[in-house]
């Protein structure tokens, strides 16, 4: 081959090289960015650990650091948004997803932030949805306001009824507006085109979390709390409206009692009654008076926002029975709780909270098309309680 020929050869091929160089270093550079963005990027580049392997054990001992050093924060979801042009029964879809849920928080050397969660709530079908897994999002501040922005993803595990309770990954976006202590945040769900809407309250850090109550604390040597007040049990049951759903249950006044114990600084059991009346309506008429009893039995998660004040979250199991004259219905389901404690003496507390219940009846009415009535109450409470 000449000279000539030799050189040509030469530049073709450099000409060749140098775009698929180009393209590796790209790939490699955006690879390594969303790397930085999992829980293993938060190894430091000694600590790593080569491979695929080395990866998700890297991934685990992030994950881990966030839930050991991060901000406890209470999660409360707040609304899904089911567009009219893509829900013709759009008013039969739950709106509200009440819930709980409780996440660990912290902001890495960048300023980023990330946050592990599990957090369970009412879906669009007022049936449970649990969520659990792993947020990133990076923020910008909106000058000296004090408040910034973020964008970025979660990651995580869902199981649905309508899927057979089957774990389904999901990879969604995420933006948020918030505080250093306050966020408000929505995700797209694209498989059923719906928006939703979270906040979080961030409360105790790690080295608060882990101190041991003091002599002088409000809550030392008060492992119990009796409690009893006020309810209002909110019903959704049906839609006048809609051919399958002219049957109704009135949202009414309740009572409710129950004894909490305590069994160190953060976790607690609660065994809650609530009793409330109500009546069916079959396109608006009045057909039946009930008596609704709710009985739950919930562990929480309590985090102090101030020394006297805390917010929790937990979950359990319920029993609801709902009785009129020559007929009762029982069920057995589970339970979502998310509340309040202010501690304004040492003896006398006041506890609110919302009580999350998905109990089904069978026949509680022979008209009803399905058989089932599923009111999915939700029960709104406040009580003053007397510790010991």
């Amino acid at each position: 081959m000449s000279l000539k020929k030799q050189a040509a050869a030469a530049i073709l091929a450099a000409t060749i090289a140098m775009p698929a160089a180009h393209a590796e270093g790209f790939f490699s550079g955006a690879l390594s960015a969303i790397n930085s963005t999992t829980p293993a990027g938060l190894m430091d580049e000694p600590e790593r650990t080569p491979g695929v392997e080395g990866w998700f054990r890297d991934t685990g001992s992030g994950f881990s650091r966030i839930l050991r050093e991060g901000s406890t924060a209470i999660v409360l979801p707040l609304y899904t948004e089911h567009p009219r042009w893509d829900y013709d029964n759009r008013s039969q879809e739950n709106a509200y997803p009440f819930g709980s849920g409780i996440a660990r928080i912290m902001v890495d050397s960048r300023g980023n932030e990330r946050l592990a969660y599990a957090i369970a709530f009412s879906d669009s079908h007022y049936k449970p949805e649990p969520f659990l897994g792993y947020g990133w999002l990076a923020r910008w501040n909106l000058g000296s306001s004090g408040l910034h922005v973020g964008a970025g993803y979660l990651a995580g595990l869902t199981f649905r009824a309508d899927y057979m309770w089957l774990p389904i990954p999901a990879p969604l976006p995420l933006v948020n507006v918030g505080t250093e202590n306050i966020g408000a945040y929505m995700t797209y769900i694209p498989f059923s085109n719906v928006a939703f809407f979270f906040t979080t309250i961030r409360l105790d850090d790690r080295s608060s979390r882990e101190m041991p109550l003091q002599p002088g604390s409000v809550w030392y040597g008060r492992n119990n709390l009796v409690y009893g007040g006020g309810s209002w049990v909110h019903n959704d049951l049906g839609d006048p409206d809609h051919e399958r759903g002219r049957m109704t249950m009135t949202s009414d006044a309740g009572w409710n009692a129950g004894i909490r114990h305590y069994f160190d600084r953060h976790w607690a059991a609660d065994l809650k009654v609530v009793r409330s009346k109500h009546d069916t309506r079959w396109n608006g008429a009045k057909r039946f008076d009930w008596d609704m009893t709710q009985v739950s039995l919930v562990g929480q998660y309590h985090a102090d926002m101030t020394k006297s004040f805390r917010l929790f979250a937990g979950a359990g199991i319920g029993y609801a029975r709902l009785h009129r004259d020559g007929k009762s219905e029982n069920s057995i389901h589970p339970a979502l709780e998310t509340g309040f404690t202010w501690a304004f003496s040492r003896e006398f507390h006041l506890t609110g909270s919302i009580l999350t219940a998905f109990p089904r009846f069978s026949h509680i009415d022979p008209e009803m098309a399905d058989g089932t009535g599923r009111p999915a109450p939700a029960s709104f409470n406040l009580s003053l309680g007397k510790t010991f």
